[in-house]
């Protein structure tokens, strides 16, 4: 289980507050982690596991490369559309930072990414990104600004599910019922669904009534972890951490605590082998353990309302 090992979270920072305060790009805030969505989710991964640890040198090693100067340049590039090859999945992981991190300089700039991923959802709620496995998946998108709304807009949230998440609910048979097939990016497309429609669920079961959690829990779970040797690609590192994702946040929807231990099994089939996540920076290291700490959120969330349910 997760929490009977203390030290989780602390080894999985020791990777992740490396690579963010290096200068591996020219942007002003985050140019660390080989890429501008990688540094993006590793800042989110610090404060998480300061959080978890009560450590909170690794704040300041985020706060480090966060200033108001920068944080405006990074919302002059985005507003000019500079960085339009992170449209969805970096402005996601940047809606998940500014969710954790609250702070009023980054306000501007998570207004700004918002609207443009709300766009970018609104016009293709009927496309094929739905089964994507990797950048450009719809579903992770529908999640992260689910949760930005939530905590920001609490009644934008609302109609946000009425209108995006009610239609991706009547979808959910396309990801997840169909043969199954090797999967060499770092999303199961059933399983992002599955991440965004309980989400949305456990705010609003109405919402997604034209969809059956269960069987596409089932979907996901009739899949192993994968384990070292069977991994088809270097993205595919992820996948057992972002299937976990998942089911952590049915367990908190469902009410089903036994779900945890499922996936448990998929977050420490790859925490027990590091050469995933530990080795190789530009194959592994400046991305894999951010999934892990994602991971280890989800499950403290899901064991704190698990916790309020019984």
């Amino acid at each position: 289980m997760v929490d009977d090992v203390a030290n989780v979270p602390r080894t999985l920072s020791a990777t992740i507050a490396e690579c963010v305060v290096r200068n591996d790009t020219a942007h002003p805030v985050f140019h660390g982690c080989i890429d501008w969505h990688s540094a993006v989710h590793g800042n989110y991964s610090l404060r998480v596991i300061s959080r978890l640890t009560g450590d909170r040198k690794l704040v300041d090693i985020a706060q480090s490369v966060i200033s108001t100067d920068g944080l405006r340049s990074e919302l002059s590039s985005v507003n000019a559309g500079q960085l339009g090859q992170e449209l969805p999945y970096g402005f996601a992981w940047l809606l998940i930072l500014d969710r954790e991190a609250g702070l009023a300089d980054m306000a501007p700039l998570a207004v700004a990414v918002s609207s443009q991923l709300r766009q970018w959802i609104i016009g293709h709620i009927d496309g094929d990104e739905l089964k994507a496995t990797e950048y450009q998946n719809l579903s992770f998108a529908v999640f992260a600004l689910h949760r930005w709304y939530l905590r920001f807009a609490p009644e934008e949230a609302a109609t946000f599910r009425r209108v995006a998440v009610s239609a991706l609910a009547k979808r959910w048979r396309e990801p997840c019922l169909q043969e199954i097939q090797p999967i060499t990016g770092f999303f199961d497309p059933c399983a992002n669904l599955l991440l965004a429609l309980s989400d949305s669920y456990a705010a609003d079961p109405t919402v997604v009534d034209h969809a059956d959690l269960t069987s596409m829990l089932d979907a996901v779970t009739v899949v192993p972890p994968l384990v070292p040797g069977d991994l088809p690609s270097i993205h595919a590192a992820g996948l057992n951490f972002s299937r976990s994702w998942a089911i952590y946040v049915a367990a908190m929807a469902l009410g089903r605590k036994q779900l945890l231990e499922v996936a448990d099994q998929y977050f420490f089939a790859t925490y027990n082998a590091p050469e995933q996540w530990r080795e190789d920076y530009h194959s592994y290291s400046h991305w894999v353990a951010q999934f892990g700490v994602h991971a280890l959120d989800l499950r403290d969330q899901a064991q704190e309302r698990l916790l309020r349910l019984l």
